[in-house]
């Protein structure tokens, strides 16, 4: 089963083993894991999702905290293009889902 196919409005995200993070004017790199890390570039919105996630956050209040600070997107559906981003930040371990 997929990680996409798990989340559900009140599925709670959390910040994963991210061990260094650098941001500069080119974006933002994060080097999770401490055994055997990786490497992971944050796009804009996979840089404020790790922003707003930190202690823990259901996907529904999520998708509101960015609305809130970023706006509705010009084009595309907002809560999908949460659920992706989220989906590709968990399959890289850049957030996990609390209690798993």
């Amino acid at each position: 089963m997929s990680a996409d196919a798990d989340l559900g409005a009140l599925t709670r995200l959390c910040r994963g083993d991210v061990v260094d993070e650098l941001s500069t004017d080119d974006g933002t790199v994060v080097l999770v894991g401490r055994r055997s890390s990786v490497v992971v570039r944050l796009s804009p919105l996979g840089r404020e999702i790790l922003a707003v996630v930190e202690e823990g956050l259901t996907l529904a209040a999520l998708e509101s905290e960015l609305r809130s600070r970023l706006g509705e997107p010009q084009a595309g559906d907002a809560a999908a293009l949460v659920r992706a981003a989220v989906v590709a930040l968990l399959e890289h371990a850049v957030i996990v889902v609390d209690g798993v």
